[in-house]
């Protein structure tokens, strides 16, 4: 996992379109949003916040992050995870 973040990390060419890993204690579930056959889906509202860039003058950007988003959260069920032989 932590491969896949840094290749896509290198490869995004916006600040806000990187990926990055979210400590599961920065997050607060609030519902379920639906289940299938690999997982359930969970919405939650993430403490830190999105990344964003705000345009401060003609010449200068501002990173910060939109506080208390609402992200999708997905797990993953014990038969996902199992390999198929």
């Amino acid at each position: 996992i932590d491969y896949c973040i840094k290749e896509f990390q290198l490869r995004t060419t916006r600040y806000e379109n990187a990926i990055e890993w979210i400590p599961f204690d920065k997050l607060s579930i609030t519902d379920k949003i639906g289940e299938g056959g690999f997982g359930c889906v969970y919405s939650a509202t993430w403490s830190d916040g999105i990344r964003i860039i705000e345009k401060a003058d003609d010449h200068y950007y501002v990173r910060s992050r939109e506080p208390s988003s609402v992200v999708a959260l997905k797990t993953l069920s014990d038969s996902s995870l199992k390999e198929a032989s």
